[in-house]
């Protein structure tokens, strides 16, 4: 413990401080706050800021500062009855305004204090408590479910205690039951459809353990049954695309070339990642600089990811196709100068040409189980015209990017 006294002289001597150091320990290395309590105010009264009595709640490490307001005071460590009797761990002396005695509490206990100068009629307490560590939140079970309506889920961590609370998304959860230390269930509160939400586990004692976008608030097109859903949810989490609309992730319409080039840079570099600004008049001539899919269109094209579509364009708005997909995916995650093995013939609707074409890109796709075509067949079938759609395009990038 330490104590100080904001007199220039400081009325406690050097060897009163080491004693009281050696009986209470130094402050703890755990975060730790000032708590003021008046002294003086209102009367002969010692006034906790906090709760307003002469009562004060704190906990080991917190500090005490004592706060001259009116009168003669002291703040004396000891208990009374009839009379007060000094205890020897602290004595500020008395003193007027202005002056502010402080003192560290390092460990757990109650402490009974007075003014030495008018005894029983002015007392105080310092009641600190010890805290535990502070819960951690690592996971939860399950990670997504429907908006609309509550969903019950598992959340493991360290240090949980009977009588924790549990936020998501800000919103309070119900139904919540510490199992033991490292699990708990709770039900969420209705959310925000397409939208990631902290996870947070407060214990009583207030502190907190928080899971950083732990749960998802499904889009509203893509139900927890959805075929897509795992994929899009992925994708979502690791900031590729944040839906459509109005809480939708809109599954089923196609992927333009535009919204691709944005789709591949951020699997590619992550979710914080900015392409260099265009430069004027710009590269492809439909693709106006600036304009607001024209950075990552350069970006890609800089990669040597792509080259355009036709007579220098770069066909922005037009839908891209599954035959497309195949060459951007690989393109983009084995570099530009990537050339995958030579076909042999896997899709009825692909016929092989070693070397030219799509094919050779549509069946590497396929041996890195990133695709198995649009029907499994007989025959199998890859649909290399058709237009790639949001769904698809999910466990596309999931496949290629987001896979050990």
């Amino acid at each position: 413990m330490r104590i100080r006294s904001a007199a220039s002289a400081c009325r406690v001597s050097c060897f009163a401080v080491s004693v009281l150091i050696c009986l209470f320990g130094a402050s703890p290395g755990a975060s730790a706050t000032n708590r003021t309590v008046h002294v003086g105010q209102g009367g002969l009264k010692f006034v906790d800021e906090v709760s307003g009595t002469s009562t004060s709640n704190i906990n080991t490490g917190d500090t005490i500062d004592w706060v001259w307001s009116a009168g003669f005071h002291s703040t004396t460590s000891g208990t009374c009855t009839t009379s007060c009797t000094p205890d020897g761990l602290w004595d500020s002396g008395g003193h007027s305004t202005p002056f502010t005695y402080s003192r560290d509490f390092s460990s757990a206990g109650t402490f009974h204090y007075y003014c030495s100068v008018h005894g029983t009629a002015m007392q105080g307490t310092v009641i600190v408590t010890d805290l535990g560590p502070a819960p951690t939140v690592t996971s939860v079970n399950p990670t997504s479910g429907a908006a609309a309506t509550t969903n019950p889920f598992t959340i493991t961590g360290t240090n949980f205690v009977a009588g924790a609370i549990v936020t998501v998304g800000g919103a309070n959860a119900s139904g919540e039951n510490v199992t033991d230390p490292t699990s708990m269930t709770a039900t969420t509160p209705v959310l925000t459809p397409g939208t990631l939400n902290d996870v947070v586990v407060t214990n009583p004692d207030t502190q907190s353990g928080t899971l950083t976008a732990g749960w998802m608030a499904d889009f509203l097109d893509v139900p927890q049954s959805d075929p897509f859903h795992q994929y899009v949810e992925t994708i979502f989490r690791n900031g590729v695309t944040a839906g459509c609309s109005g809480g939708n992730y809109c599954r089923d319409t196609p992927v333009s070339r535009a919204q691709m080039a944005v789709f591949l840079l951020k699997a590619e570099h992550g979710s914080a990642y900015t392409p260099p600004a265009c430069i004027p008049p710009g590269i492809f001539p439909d693709v106006p600089c600036p304009g607001q899919f024209t950075d990552w269109i350069e970006r890609l094209s800089a990669e040597g990811i792509t080259g355009g579509c036709a007579g220098g364009n770069y066909c922005p708005n037009d839908a891209v196709t599954r035959q497309q997909m195949a060459v951007f995916l690989l393109k983009t995650h084995d570099g530009s100068a990537y050339n995958p093995p030579d076909c042999i013939g896997i899709f009825d609707d692909v016929p092989c040409t070693p070397g030219v074409g799509f094919s050779d890109w549509i069946e590497e796709l396929s041996n890195r189980n990133i695709t198995g075509g649009c029907a499994v067949g007989p025959p199998p079938l890859y649909c290399p015209t058709n237009p790639n759609t949001r769904g698809q395009m999910a466990v596309f990038l999931t496949k290629t990017f987001f896979v050990p």
